[in-house]
């Protein structure tokens, strides 16, 4: 039983190939975040596109065939970007309001294909204004390849954990690496310098590491 199906009409956009769910206003139903990182709007190419679906205030869930609430893309709009490759849903200033994550693995971030992850605090009443990016540090990292987003409840701090399948350690071609990154809830405060406390963590396909996250 299917209770809605959410399409566009793009053409090659790869509409669906990215989804996360979560509250992304300041009701208690559940929203859609659906990334099309191959869309070629406005006679771009393969910039990539993030859309915002809310669900019915009534409760009856996500209207079928409805049209997206808010429209995503990433601030360089680069060609090749392939914003919306991967998407997450996480609230970082606990305000109740989920905010957008979205990886671009293609972003150029000042080199070639190194890839970003951006951040759009309460993506809804917002016009697609991106308040935090994370950049990859090497040419051919891709990292956005692969992003997910968690507060545990007995934490201060909401990890965003983005992967960079390409990556290079040093001597090792192609190792990946998942960059772990812990922003502080502020709560009403302004978040003002979050990515300071931006830790990289290599994860070696060769080798098992466990992680532990300390408090700052």
């Amino acid at each position: 039983y299917t209770d809605a199906y959410l399409e566009d009409e793009s053409a090659d956009e790869k509409f669906g190939l990215s989804v996360a769910v979560g509250s992304m206003d300041s009701d208690s139903y559940d929203d859609i975040l659906v990334g099309a990182p191959e869309n070629s709007e406005y006679g771009s190419s393969k910039r990539g596109r993030a859309y915002v679906y809310q669900a019915n205030t009534d409760g009856s869930g996500i209207t079928d065939s409805a049209a997206p609430d808010r429209d995503l893309a990433g601030p360089d709009n680069a060609d090749g970007a392939e914003f919306g490759y991967s998407v997450a849903i996480g609230d970082f200033e606990g305000d109740g309001v989920g905010d957008a994550i979205v990886g671009a693995r293609y972003n150029a971030s000042g080199g070639t294909k190194r890839g970003s992850v951006m951040i759009f605090d309460d993506p809804i009443s917002t016009n697609n204004v991106t308040d935090y990016f994370i950049d990859g540090t090497q040419n051919d990292e891709y990292l956005g390849w692969s992003v997910t987003a968690r507060k545990f409840s007995s934490d201060l701090e909401m990890i965003i954990a983005a992967g960079a399948k390409l990556w290079d350690d040093s001597g090792e071609t192609d190792a990946g690496r998942v960059m772990v990154i812990l922003i502080p809830e502020l709560l009403d405060a302004v978040l003002v310098v979050p990515f300071l406390l931006a830790i990289p963590i290599a994860l070696k396909r060769r080798k098992r590491k466990s992680l532990q996250f300390g408090r700052f």
